[in-house]
């Protein structure tokens, strides 16, 4: 299932249904909240929460669109409104080689690895505050601090592609 089959199910948008429980558990936290009872179904026990989805899912969809996963293409054309997949265990992300068969992969691929000393990860967590401690794990965020950070790599040529080291 490619995202654009996700955008295009119209079915998996959820819609709140008359007299329903207004009782429910915030999609960040899991904490039970009473939700609003007016305008669309509340989602999130606090806007603080709301907006920290809304951030991963940006970062995510970034993310799968510079490893190729997602196209600007297919995120401008999967609809307007916002959507609730009833179900869904896996994001909507197509797997690699799958898709709507538009892009073709790459003649040749390089390798790249990026190594980053543990004490640097920290540092930016901790004393520099460019990363936030979610982010750890994320190589587009470590990269963004590192480049905030003016922090240059040493970059070493192996036989199956480079390797950067800050």
């Amino acid at each position: 299932m490619t995202a654009a089959d996700v955008f295009a199910d119209e079915k998996t948008i959820a819609k709140p249904t008359a007299g329903a429980n207004t009782a429910s558990g915030c999609l960040w936290c899991g904490t039970e909240f009473k939700a609003r009872r007016a305008g669309s179904r509340q989602r999130f026990c606090c806007p603080r929460h709301r907006i920290a989805f809304h951030s991963a899912a940006r970062r995510w969809a970034e993310r799968a669109v510079a490893c190729g996963a997602l196209t600007v293409l297919e995120l401008r054309d999967g609809g307007s409104e916002a959507y609730t997949p009833q179900g869904c265990k896996e994001g909507p992300l197509p797997m690699s080689g799958t898709g709507s068969g538009v892009r073709s992969p790459p003649a040749q691929q390089t390798s790249f690895a990026i190594q980053v000393s543990q004490s640097l990860v920290k540092r930016m967590m901790f004393r520099d505050f460019l990363l936030a401690f979610g982010e750890q794990d994320d190589p587009v965020a470590v990269l963004r601090a590192l480049g905030r950070l003016g922090v240059k790599p040493t970059v070493v040529e192996t036989g199956g592609g480079k390797v950067f080291s800050y």
